[in-house]
């Protein structure tokens, strides 16, 4: 599909591609003595997984749940989850977490990131491929004189042939006796 529009929590995305992944977990349904079975149960919730690469065109959306993905507190000292909610195309899903980042860049090249997002609740929607052009005001970022700095170090480097930055992030859907959707996440091992 050419255009298909890409939003996350009402933030649009201008992205070059994205691949998008429904899976459900079925299993056979066996009687006793008979060797096979046309009949097959759920063994587990709807997961999917959406995967796409995009331009940066100023603040980076996804860079906040790095660090604030499953690290807050409510009142109660539960951890809460802030899960993200997405559009692509018009298929929706409101229960997305991070699981992988990735920038690389080089001097002189357009600024591009990729993502994925894990979600685990049923699509909603039908998918439209809408032709339209980003807004007119939209700029892609260029690392000609790009600077890395650190809160930590005072040391500056800005003479750098090029880099990556690359995120991951464990999450596990906790499921009740007969949900469809989990009722909370867990995460797990996070690497920087």
């Amino acid at each position: 599909a050419s255009n298909a529009k890409l939003k996350f929590d009402d933030h649009e995305i201008m992205a070059s591609n994205a691949q998008l992944s429904l899976t459900a977990n079925l299993e056979p349904a066996y009687v006793a003595g008979a060797r096979h079975s046309d009949v097959f149960k759920a063994s587990n919730g709807i997961g999917g997984r959406l995967n796409f690469n995009y331009y940066l065109t100023g603040t980076d959306y996804f860079k906040s749940f790095i660090t604030g993905q499953g690290e807050g507190k409510n009142d109660g000292g539960e951890i809460v989850s802030n899960p993200i909610s997405g559009n692509f195309g018009g298929l929706n899903f409101d229960s997305g977490y991070l699981t992988s980042y990735t920038v690389n860049f080089t001097p002189n090249s357009p600024a591009m990131a990729s993502a994925s997002l894990s979600f685990f609740d049923e699509l909603k929607g039908a998918f439209v491929s809408e032709s339209s052009a980003p807004a007119d005001s939209t700029e892609i970022l260029n690392f000609s004189n790009a600077v890395i700095s650190s809160a930590f170090e005072e040391d500056v480097v800005d003479n750098f042939i090029e880099g990556s930055f690359n995120y991951s992030s464990e999450v596990t859907p906790a499921y009740l006796m007969g949900e469809t959707k989990p009722s909370r996440v867990s995460f797990g091992v996070k690497s920087v």
